[in-house]
């Protein structure tokens, strides 16, 4: 039974580096494991980034949109009052040119209303001013 011990101890020098190459893999797979954590962690993280990044470009745009409202509101203000100076001015021209009229038929300033025409021409000149 010689040879019943020699395969005995080849067997058990088998076993000894299976059992050695299993303790290697064990190792390796721990260290695969551990790298795996660390890439899931990261990837955890990058996720709450692109969370944080999505919801501050959401108030971003909000923000835009809210401002491009305020900006039309402002540009149809600028319009009307535009329309408004104008108009104004329109009238504060009809009545200078009025009262022009009116100081080339008597040679001065006309005498009945106290000056209507000119009062006119100036509460116009002021509402000009205003609006400007």
């Amino acid at each position: 039974s010689r040879a019943e011990e020699e395969q005995v101890e080849g067997l058990k020098q088998q076993l000894a580096e299976a059992a050695e190459q299993a303790k290697k893999l064990e190792f390796d797979l721990d260290g695969e494991r551990e790298e795996a954590k660390v890439a899931r962690e990261e990837l955890e993280e990058v996720a709450e980034e692109l969370t944080q990044l999505r919801t501050t470009l959401r108030e971003a745009e909000r923000s835009l949109e809210e401002e491009r409202g305020k900006r039309q509101g402002l540009e149809q203000a600028m319009v009307a009052l535009t329309g408004e100076v104008e108009e104004l001015q329109r009238r504060l021209q009809e009545a200078e040119q009025s009262n022009g009229s009116e100081k080339d038929n008597t040679g001065s300033q006309p005498q009945s209303g106290g000056g209507g025409g000119g009062a006119s021409a100036e509460a116009l000149r002021d509402s000009l001013e205003v609006a400007q």
